[in-house]
Parts: structure tokens; sequence; C-alpha cells
């Protein structure tokens, strides 16, 4: 309520509900406010980036990404957006780097498990993506784009499927 109502201290418990809640412009401004206040509070900027790239403006994202994870390597959140704008923007390579950082940090981040599957089939590694995208769906049981991506990957594995339309990144 503090950061609604503008008061600083309140601003970072603000980010936290607006990114619980998944309110992404919520989350944007919450962020930017911290930021207008000190511009490297690099989980200020790992929290803009990641509502930048969840409403689909990766371009603004990455660089955000970027700086969050030079000044703080530890951020698996921030990893895992900066590989989501990656594999937006094709550098699948680059995004199966950044997803390898992420899952170091946090080996139960699915949706970083997840990215770095779509990655892993664009390179062609397509039993890497099964795995990647198995282990997404046990952590996210019953979500159907997992369960479609990864009937996809083991049909094309296994010469039987074509390539997929490219899933959106988590």
């Amino acid at each position: 309520v503090n950061g609604k109502l503008g008061y600083p201290d309140g601003f970072i418990n603000a980010c936290v509900e607006a990114r619980n809640a998944q309110d992404w412009p919520g989350l944007e401004r919450c962020s930017q406010a911290i930021l207008s206040t000190k511009a490297d509070n690099y989980q200020a900027l790992a929290w803009k980036g990641e509502a930048l790239a969840r409403q689909e403006r990766y371009p603004e994202a990455e660089p955000l990404l970027r700086q969050a994870v030079a000044g703080d390597p530890n951020q698996a959140m921030a990893w895992n957006n900066l590989g989501r704008c990656l594999n937006a923007s094709h550098a699948w390579a680059e995004a199966v780097t950044a997803l390898d950082k992420a899952i170091s940090i946090d080996p139960n981040e699915w949706e970083a498990r997840y990215n770095r599957g779509l990655a892993q089939f664009q390179l062609g590694h397509y039993e890497d993506s099964i795995k990647d995208l198995k282990a997404a769906s046990l952590g996210n049981p019953g979500d159907p784009q997992i369960r479609k991506d990864l009937a996809s990957a083991e049909s094309y594995a296994h010469g039987g499927g074509r390539a997929p339309r490219h899933s959106k990144s988590r």
C-alpha cells in the first residue's frame, strides 16, 4: 500500500505484490519508481526487465536485464527473462547460456527449463530439449503449452514431426 501511495520504502513491497499478482504494468511502474531514485538498483532493473518482457517488449527489456545480471549475477529470474528475450530475437545459443545460468542458481526454476527447452529445440538439440521440457512439466504439471511443445519435440526427435511454430517463452 505504501508504494502505491508514493512512499519510497513501500515500492519494494509493491513490486513483490505486483509480480506475485502478475500485474506487469504495475510491476513496471513500481520498479521505475525505485529506479528514478537509484538507477543502479539491480533488483529493480530485473523487475522492470521482467515486466517489459512479460508484455512482449523484448527490445526494451533486454538491455535492462543485461544491466541487472551484470550488477548482480545471482538473479535467476533476471537470467531467465534475459533468456526469454534472446529466444524472442532468435539468439538461441546465447539464450541457452543465459538459461544455464538461471538454472545453476535455482535448479527448480521450471520456466528457465522450459525456455531452455525451446532454445535447444531451435538449435536442433532435440534430446536436450525433451529433457528440459520434461523437467518444466514436472515443475508445472498439466500446463497444456508445455505438453504440446514436449509432444512436438518428441515427435520431431524421432523423425515423425515437422518443426513447430516458435512458441513464446515464459
